[in-house]
C-alpha cells in the first residue's frame, strides 16, 4: 500500500508562491492547463540563468503579464519551486487518478525504475522533476509522475541517475577497514575528516560525502575522548557573524576554516548566509514600482547615472562654508535621472534578495546585490552634494546669522545632519512622472528635511534664557566635518569596504589602484560586479576574488602605515 503523503511542500520563491494563491480560484479547466504549462517550463529552465517574474506567469498562464515591478527569478530557485508549484495546482484542482495521462508513475513505481530511494526522488524534485498530488481511490494523497515529465529529466538527468542507481549501502567490513584508515591518516598525515574522507573515497570507490557520513557517525557514537576527529559542531549564529567580520577583514576563508576545523566551503556558506540576511533586510521605497523592466534598463544606461560619481566632501568647516554657497543648481533631467536610479537600483537588490535560499545563497546573485546598493550609495551621494547650496541658505536662514559667525564645532555638525536630512528627502521624493505629470524637483522635500534637522539641533542646543550674552564667533579653518557621504544608506555599514582602503588605493602601483577604483566605483563610475573585472582586467572570476582580498588588505596597511585619517579627501 501507498504511503499518504506529507503537507504541501514549502515554497521559497515569494512571486511563485503569489502566483499559486492567485491561480487557486481559476476553473478547473483552467489550472489543468496551468499545470501542463508548468509541467513543460521545467524543461526550459536553466539553472545559472535568470528569469523575469511577468515572462513566468505568461508562460504558465498563457497570458502577458503586465506588472509594475517584476522580480528577477535566479533558475535555480524556480526549478526547485515547481515541483511545489504545481502540485499546489493539483490541490486546488482536486486531481484524481483519472485525471492523469495513461502511463503515470507513483513515488514507488518511479523509485523502482530508476533503482533510487524515495529520499533522492526528493532531491530530484528540487532539480526540476515535476510531481502532481492526486487524490486516490482510498482517499489518501499521492504523488504522481507523467511519463513526459519522467522521460525528459532522464534526458536532462541521465548520469545523476545513473550514478545513484550504482549506490549501494557500504558493507560494516568496508566501514571498520575505512575508520581504521582515517586513524591512519589522522595520526600519521595530519588529515582532517574532510581530506580524509576525500582520499578513502577514491581508494574504496565511494561518494566522498558517504565516506564523511561514516566517519561522522563513528565519532558522534563515541565520547570525545575516543574520537578520531575533533570535528566542531554545525556552525551557529556567532560562528556566522565571526565568519562575517574576517571576510569583511579581507581575511581568506580558510584561514579559519583551518582554525575552527571545518570546511572552506562551510565557512563561505555561513559568509553568505549572513550576506543574505543583511540583504533581505533592506528597505525598499514605493517608488519605481510601475516601471518595466526595459525602462528601468534605460534609466541606468543613462550618462547621469554612470558620470560624475565619484563624490569628494569638503572636510573643512572654514572652506566648506566658502565653497557651499556657490554650489550651483542641479539640472533638472539629471537630478530625476540619478533619483529614478536609485530608487530602481535598491528595487533591484531587494528582488535579487528574494530570491536566494536563505540555507545556501549563491554567491554570484550577492554580489549584483550589494553592488546595487554601492552604486545607489553613489547615486545618492552625489545628489546629496548637488544641494550644498540648499544646505548652507537653509542653516544660514534657521541660525539668523552668516556662516563665518557659526562656531566651527557647530557648524560641522549641522553640515552632517543636513546631509543626513537631504537623504530622508531623498527617499521621500518621487522622481518618477505619474499619469502625465511631471515629477517635482528634489529640493522641495530636502528642503523640509534640512529644516526638520536643523531645528531639531537648534533644541538641542538651546541656551538657557538666563545666560550670558557671548561675543560674536568667528569662523576658523581647522574644524574637521565628518564625511557624510559614508553614512547616508543604512547598507553602507556593510557594503562599503573600511575607509582606508580608498587612502591606501591612493598610493599603490596604476593596475592595483584602477582594480579598486573600478571595483568600489571610486573612479567616477558605477560600481563593479566581480564578473564586471574578468575581461578588462584579464582574470577569472576565482582570481579576481583572490586579487581583491589581496589588495584591500595592501591598502589598509599602506594607509596604517602612513598614518592616514580615514574618511579624509
Amino acid at each position: 500500500m501507498l504511503a499518504p503523503m506529507p503537507p504541501l511542500t514549502r515554497m521559497v520563491v515569494p512571486a511563485l508562491e503569489d502566483l499559486a494563491r492567485q491561480l487557486r480560484f481559476a476553473p478547473r479547466e483552467a489550472l489543468l492547463r496551468d499545470i501542463e504549462r508548468a509541467e513543460s517550463l521545467a524543461g526550459e529552465v536553466l539553472a545559472t540563468s535568470t528569469y523575469d517574474e511577468a515572462w513566468i506567469i505568461a508562460r504558465v498562464t498563457g497570458y502577458e503579464a503586465k506588472l509594475e515591478s517584476p522580480a528577477i527569478i535566479l533558475g535555480n530557485a524556480l526549478l526547485a519551486d515547481l515541483s511545489a508549484f504545481v502540485e499546489r495546482l493539483s490541490d486546488a484542482a482536486r486531481l484524481g487518478e483519472a485525471d492523469l495521462p495513461e502511463g503515470w508513475l507513483d513515488t514507488e513505481a518511479l523509485a523502482a525504475r530508476w533503482s533510487v530511494s524515495r529520499k533522492t526522488l526528493d532531491r530530484y524534485r528540487k532539480r526540476g522533476l515535476v510531481a502532481r498530488r492526486v487524490i486516490g481511490g482510498d482517499a489518501k494523497v499521492r504523488l504522481a509522475f507523467t511519463p513526459d515529465i519522467v522521460e525528459a529529466f532522464e534526458a536532462r538527468q541521465g548520469r545523476t541517475i545513473a550514478k545513484a542507481r550504482k549506490f549501494t549501502r557500504i558493507p560494516p567490513e568496508i566501514e571498520a577497514s575505512i575508520v581504521r584508515r582515517a586513524g591512519r591518516y589522522r595520526s600519521r598525515f595530519g588529515c582532517s575528516l574532510n581530506e580524509a574522507a576525500a582520499r578513502l573515497a577514491t581508494r574504496f570507490d565511494r561518494s566522498h560525502e558517504a565516506v564523511r557520513q561514516v566517519l561522522q557517525r563513528h565519532d558522534q557514537a563515541r565520547p570525545k575522548a575516543a574520537r578520531i576527529f575533533d570535528a566542531p559542531g554545525p556552525p551557529d549564529e556567532r560562528f556566522e557573524r565571526l565568519a562575517w567580520r574576517a571576510w569583511r577583514r579581507a581575511l581568506d576563508p580558510g584561514l579559519l576554516a583551518r582554525r575552527s576545523k571545518r570546511s572552506r566551503v562551510s565557512v563561505v556558506r555561513c559568509i553568505n548566509r549572513r550576506r543574505t540576511a543583511l540583504l533581505q533586510g533592506v528597505e525598499v521605497t514605493p517608488f519605481g514600482a510601475r516601471v518595466k523592466v526595459d525602462a528601468a534598463d534605460r534609466v541606468l544606461e543613462a550618462e547621469p547615472c554612470r558620470t560624475g560619481l565619484d563624490v569628494r566632501p569638503v572636510l573643512d568647516a572654514l572652506e566648506w562654508a566658502r565653497q557651499a554657497p556657490r554650489t550651483p543648481a542641479p539640472v533638472g533631467i539629471e537630478e530625476r535621472l540619478r533619483a529614478q536610479a536609485y530608487h530602481l537600483l535598491v528595487r533591484r537588490a531587494a528582488d535579487l534578495a528574494a530570491g536566494l535560499d536563505p540555507a545556501k545563497p549563491d554567491a554570484q546573485p550577492i554580489d549584483l546585490a550589494e553592488t546595487s546598493l554601492r552604486w545607489a550609495s553613489r547615486l545618492k551621494a552625489a545628489l546629496v552634494l548637488s544641494q550644498q547650496g540648499l544646505i548652507a541658505r537653509a542653516i544660514e536662514s534657521r541660525l539668523g546669522r552668516p556662516l563665518d559667525q557659526v562656531r566651527g564645532a557647530d557648524l560641522a555638525a549641522l553640515v552632517v545632519l543636513a546631509c543626513r536630512g537631504v537623504g530622508e528627502g531623498i527617499d521621500a521624493y518621487d522622481p518618477f512622472s505619474a499619469a502625465g505629470k511631471v515629477a517635482g524637483r528634489l529640493a522641495a522635500p530636502a528642503g523640509l528635511a534640512i529644516d526638520r534637522a536643523v531645528v531639531r539641533w537648534l533644541k538641542q542646543h538651546a541656551r538657557p534664557d538666563d545666560a550670558r550674552p557671548r561675543a560674536t564667533p568667528r569662523l576658523t579653518g581647522g574644524t574637521p566635518i565628518a564625511d557624510w557621504s559614508l553614512s547616508l544608506c543604512a547598507w553602507q555599514a556593510w557594503t562599503e569596504p573600511d575607509p582606508r582602503v580608498r587612502a591606501g588605493a591612493a598610493m599603490m602601483g596604476e593596475a592595483e589602484r584602477a582594480f579598486l577604483l573600478r571595483r568600489f566605483g571610486w573612479d567616477g563610475g558605477p560600481p563593479a560586479t566581480r564578473d564586471d573585472l574578468v575581461r578588462p582586467f584579464g582574470l577569472t572570476r576565482i582570481t579576481v576574488v583572490t586579487r581583491e582580498r589581496k589588495l584591500v588588505r595592501e591598502a589598509v596597511e599602506r594607509s596604517r602605515a602612513m598614518h592616514v585619517v580615514p574618511g579624509r579627501s
